[in-house]
Order: structure tokens, then sequence, then C-alpha cells
């Protein structure tokens, strides 16, 4: 049972701190990796329209993990760890007319990397990437798509936990500032004379 003290503190009622569970989900190791890759060659799927110029190709952080080997290394706590991260693209482009084209092509990238990945639970950890792709340089012919692309790969290792923590109580929220568009605000914080 929880008591709260004079300072809005949580204690338990024998006057120790409160502790409370939650659930989490914990990262036990990241990395990230950014690279510069060119000539890439895509196969885009346009749903409307002719392309006939590329505008830009952008990821939205999206990716799925395939091909996952995880492989402890001896006398270490890395682990190393391999797989292909399959990345969903929107692409820009123009057509004949010089309206916008939109399309979705799929990237497929590989890592082979060192991370602290525990052993052994009931709960595995598992690996997570967020990717975001970015390019603004490239050549459409049909929908055969030619790019250089910047990539920034970021690799969790995770796990839903319960983690014991202490509590501080709850927080004092501040009162809400009404919004208020004043026309004579600007000239009532003018000062009355010249500084």
């Amino acid at each position: 049972m929880a008591c709260t003290n004079k300072n809005n503190f949580l204690t338990a009622c024998n006057g120790q701190p409160e502790k409370i569970c939650i659930q989490v989900k914990r990262v036990f190791d990241a990395s990230i990796s950014q690279s510069t890759q060119e000539g890439a060659t895509l196969t885009v799927d346009f749903e409307t329209g002719t392309p006939t110029s590329f505008v830009s190709a952008e990821s939205n952080g999206d990716a799925t993990v395939t091909s996952l080997i995880v492989t402890p290394q001896p006398e270490s706590c890395n682990s190393r760890v391999q797989y292909t991260v399959n990345v969903p693209i929107g692409v820009t482009a123009l057509d004949a007319t010089g309206a916008t084209i939109v399309g979705t092509a799929n990237l497929s990238l590989s890592q082979d990397i060192l991370l602290r990945v525990p052993q052994g639970a009931v709960i595995p950890a598992e690996i997570q990437v967020t990717a975001k792709i970015i390019s603004t340089a490239g050549t459409l012919v049909g929908t055969t798509l030619t790019l250089d692309y910047c990539v920034t790969l970021i690799t969790r290792v995770v796990a839903d936990v319960d983690v014991l923590i202490q509590s501080l109580g709850y927080p004092n929220l501040p009162l809400s500032q009404p919004y208020t568009e004043d026309v004579c605000d600007g000239l009532f914080r003018q000062p009355l004379y010249p500084r």
C-alpha cells in the first residue's frame, strides 16, 4: 500500500520510497551505421502515369529484418549479428507533362556487425532495425531506377521486460495557458519611452 508524505512523494507505509513495476521495451545494445551508396538499381511500381524524370526517393524508417543469424563470440559478451533488411521506399518522379507521380520500390541491405545479445532467457531478445534512405540523384528509364543514396541504419537489441523502479511520486502539472490572439499585444509590450 502506498502513502503520501508531506513532499507529495509516494512512500510505502513503512516510510521507504515506493517501488513500481513497469513494463518496457529494454534496449540491451544499439549501433548506427551511415554510408553513401552509388549505382543501386531498383524496379519502381508506379500506380498511374508514365515517369520520364526522377525527382527523389525516401524511406519512412520502416524496415523488415530477414535472414537473421546471431552467433555468440567465444570469450566475449558480444555476438556477431548478420541480417538482411528490406526497406520500402517512396519514389517521386515527373511525367512528360511535368505532373508529379509517385511509386514504390524495395531496397535490400545486408549488415554484419557485433552487438551484445543476451542469451538463454524465457523472453528472448530480438533485433529491430530502423532504416532511413534519402536520394536526389538518380536516373529513371521506364520503371528501372538507378540511384545514389544516403542510408542510416539503427540496429537495436530489445526485449519486453518488467522493471522495478523507485517512484518519486506524481508530477505537479502546470496550469494550461489559454491561447489568445490580441491585436494590441505587440503595442502593449513596447516600452512607454525610448531606451
